[in-house]
């Protein structure tokens, strides 16, 4: 690869960075060529990214990007899998998933949501439900008491119909 090549993957790979809200190192110590297509094919599925990258070039672009702290410590075949969705639980599910059936390949660290974080988080990352569907609950959750609430305000009513119509009943016979 000659300089101009390692300029433009740089350039390439800084625009990536400074995109993407959520990344994550994988080490690719251990996996031969068919695992690594197949872990790349399971995160396109989630409309992610993964890329192969050479560590010097990574660590001088992600200097110049929010995602300095992450690529401190490149060492050995690593790939970046990458979303610019602000809900990282898909991807960090596909490798979560993928490491347990794959136990050479690793996980090294994680950006997610502006923060680094340790490859044990993203277990925990991974059990988390989608941003969907923690906001429907919250819906559903504040949308509940006023739900009972009008309830409560309709009971009366509903009593006194209930009752008019007993009284009708009991004249009618």
């Amino acid at each position: 690869m000659n300089r101009i090549e390692k300029t433009a993957e740089v350039d390439s790979l800084e625009a990536v960075f400074s995109k993407t809200q959520n990344a994550f190192l994988i080490s690719l110590a251990g996996l031969n060529v068919a695992q690594v297509t197949d872990l790349r094919r399971q995160i396109r599925s989630t409309s992610a990214r993964c890329k192969v990258v050479k560590n010097r070039l990574a660590r001088v672009a992600g200097s110049r990007t929010h995602l300095m702290e992450l690529t401190k410590d490149l060492r050995g075949p690593i790939a970046i899998a990458y979303t610019d969705k602000k809900d990282p639980s898909q991807l960090a599910k596909v490798i979560h998933t993928f490491a347990k059936a794959n136990p050479k390949m690793g996980l090294k660290a994680g950006f997610v949501q502006g923060k680094v974080v340790a490859a044990e988080k993203i277990a925990e990352i991974s059990t988390l439900p989608s941003r969907e569907e923690l906001l429907g609950r919250m819906a559903y959750l504040l949308a509940q008491p006023l739900a009972r609430f009008a309830g409560v305000l309709a009971a009366p009513l509903r009593t006194f119909g209930s009752v008019m119509k007993q009284v009708g009943d009991k004249k009618e016979s």
